[in-house]
């Protein structure tokens, strides 16, 4: 049952690449409907992440069988698409890269009726449904689009939908994530200024301290012993690193009012958005 007709597809429709709409056409006949997910959704709902995307990310609302895997595969290629399966989904090439993805978790009625047609075919969801698929990827690139979707729009957010969609994507500290995040974005506020490891990894001035008195290990390392040799930013979830003295670091952490969460085999320093890890058996 589709969501809206063609009548209800707003001026964004001019910023969609036409090769959307073709895909979106051909999966439509085989009974999927296909979701605008990523960046380039938050885009099309007015956010300024500043930053490019090149490819579009999509989402559909059924499981990958074998039998439709072919049945897709075969009519995607009769018009001339490239298709490549992989662990996610499929990726279709064109003149365009579009990734197809496995329907989400949190892709059901409620989700398909919030959100809105952009173009025949191509449906938009709400920004809270983006907000959750973000948070659930867990990504620094994806936590630092949250973080400005906040900032721009948080008066306008249907805060309640977001916490309980959230909840039932298994995020059960929902609530609290967010408004630390919103603090943290006011501390940011105030000190913008960025402390940067390598492209894509950096902290705010007030969390500088962890590189001051920590070293980096495991994946943090390695990201910036080749820091001129990344061609894309590194956008890890956490930080890793390791010191000699985690009560001090800890210490300090709360004295600045950041979050610190104590593991077994680890301790998390946070102000909810950035997250460092130290590990204790480095």
């Amino acid at each position: 049952m589709p969501v809206h007709d063609s009548r209800e597809v707003g001026r964004s429709a001019c910023n969609l690449h036409p090769t959307l709409p073709r895909v979106s056409r051909i999966l439509a006949s085989l009974g999927l409907r296909v979701f605008l997910v990523g960046a380039r959704s938050l885009i099309f709902h007015g956010i300024d992440l500043g930053r490019e995307t090149r490819d579009w990310d999509t989402v559909v609302d059924r499981i990958f069988t074998p039998e439709l895997r072919d049945l897709l595969t075969e009519a995607l290629r009769s018009e001339g698409f490239k298709v490549q399966w992989r662990k996610w989904g499929f990726l279709v090439e064109d003149d365009v890269h579009i990734d197809i993805n496995y329907a989400p978790l949190t892709l059901d009625e409620e989700f398909v009726r919030r959100s809105r047609a952009v173009a025949e075919g191509v449906l938009l969801p709400c920004v809270e449904d983006l907000i959750v698929l973000k948070l659930m990827s867990g990504e620094r690139k994806d936590i630092e689009d949250i973080k400005r979707v906040l900032r721009q729009s948080w008066n306008a957010l249907d805060k309640e939908y977001l916490y309980r969609r959230a909840q039932q994507a298994g995020l059960e500290r929902a609530r609290e994530d967010f408004e630390e995040a919103r603090a943290g974005m006011r501390r940011g506020a105030r000190a913008e200024k960025m402390v940067r490891l390598v492209p894509g990894i950096s902290v705010p001035e007030y969390m500088g301290f962890l590189l001051e008195m920590c070293e980096p290990i495991r994946h943090t390392r390695k990201a910036v012993e080749a820091a001129h040799l990344l061609k894309v930013d590194f956008h890890p979830p956490y930080l890793q690193l390791a010191c000699r003295d985690v009560g001090r670091v800890v210490e300090e952490a709360v004295k600045r009012g950041l979050r610190v969460y104590r593991g077994k085999k680890h301790v998390t320093v946070t102000d909810g958005v950035y997250r460092a890890r130290i590990y204790l058996d480095a």
